[in-house]
Formats: structure tokens, sequence, C-alpha cells
């Protein structure tokens, strides 16, 4: 009777630890800018800031932009959030004006288990002073990550200095499913069928 009622206790503490996982889990928000900067973070060199206040961001239609000076150094945008396991894939679209030959901007998803194990969203485009960038990112489905933008001004002129601006928007995670499998119930029921399909056609 004492180990019915432990195993009972145990469940119904597993059931409620998997649903408070569940429940704590920060979902990715906000990648149309739609609620202005809800949901994102700035970084100044290292100090966070509210990107809503910070004159180094700012919102044009449906994009942020993110935007350098002769202060600070670097410039990010970011947000943190869990990924499902069924999201395998992240998109947006880029503006970059940069005003130097070094210049140069990170698009970066990351883990935030302490291992700094990173995805590169640029690959071949961070070439490209603007298009959609279309990413895998499946290696770290389930994961909780973040992600970020940073502008990296290295070559300016003080004497005559001029902003580096990227601009961002569109920012998605696109899903996979994975193919239905049937559960043991309809496959014997799916057995029992071509059994008896084939005992009909025996006799006939």
């Amino acid at each position: 009777m004492q180990c019915s009622k432990n195993l009972i206790i145990s469940s119904v503490l597993a059931i409620l630890l998997l649903w408070s996982g569940n429940a704590l889990a920060l979902p990715f928000f906000n990648g149309d800018f739609s609620a202005g900067f809800l949901g994102w973070s700035g970084d100044l060199g290292g100090v966070v800031v509210a990107p809503a206040t910070d004159a180094h961001y700012s919102l044009t239609g449906a994009q942020a932009q993110v935007e350098s000076d002769l202060v600070e150094f670097p410039i990010t945008l970011f947000q943190d959030f869990d990924l499902l396991v069924t999201q395998t894939s992240l998109s947006f679209n880029y503006e970059w004006r940069p005003t130097g030959e070094f210049d140069f901007f990170n698009a970066i998803l990351m883990k935030t288990d302490g291992s700094f194990e990173s995805i590169d969203l640029l690959g071949a485009y961070s070439s490209s002073t603007a298009g959609q960038v279309v990413a895998d990112i499946s290696p770290f489905s389930g994961q909780s990550v973040q992600l970020y933008f940073t502008v990296n001004d290295i070559s300016f002129d003080e004497s005559a200095y001029v902003s580096d601006i990227l601009a961002i928007g569109n920012i998605s995670l696109g899903e996979e499913y994975p193919a239905a499998v049937p559960e043991p119930g309809t496959i014997v029921l799916l057995g029992a069928g071509f059994a008896g399909l084939a005992l009909y056609r025996r006799r006939s």
C-alpha cells in the first residue's frame, strides 16, 4: 500500500515539474517590432540598456535600427527565448549601411547554457548589404538561446563621423513537424483488418 502511495506521489510531482517547465518557457516574441521594442534588450559595450529609451535604437516602419557612434562599441540588440523542438529555421530581412571598409555586423544565435555554442546566421550573406536570411537552426531546437545583432564600427574618422546603421525586421521562426507515427492501438486494428481480409479471400 505504502509503495503504491509513493508511486502516486512521485507521478504527481513529475507531472507538476513538467508543467512548470513548460510554463516557464519563454517563446520568441515581437519579431516584426509591431509592439515596439517589447521583448528586446540592448547592450552598449557590455552595459545592458532598454532600446526603447536609448538613442542607439529606433524604429522605422516594421524594422528596428541599430546605430553606432563614437563612444559605444559594439552596439547590440538581443532577445533570450526558448526554441520549441519543432522550430528548425530562422529568417529575417536586413539592410546594412556601413561607413568604413572594415565595419561589419553580426547575426548570431547562441545557446544560453554556458557552452557558448553558436550559429552564425549570416553565413554566405555576410558580404551583402541587404537581403533576406534563412538559416538552419535545427541543432539548437528545443534549447534556450539568445538571438543577437551587433554593429561593429571599427573604421571611422572622428573629424567627420557618420554612423553605421543596421536595419532588421520580419524575424520569424520556421517549424517542421515529424511525420505522424500510428499509435499501437491503430497498428493492432490495421493488422486485424488485414488478417480478416486475408482469411475472407482464402475462404472465397
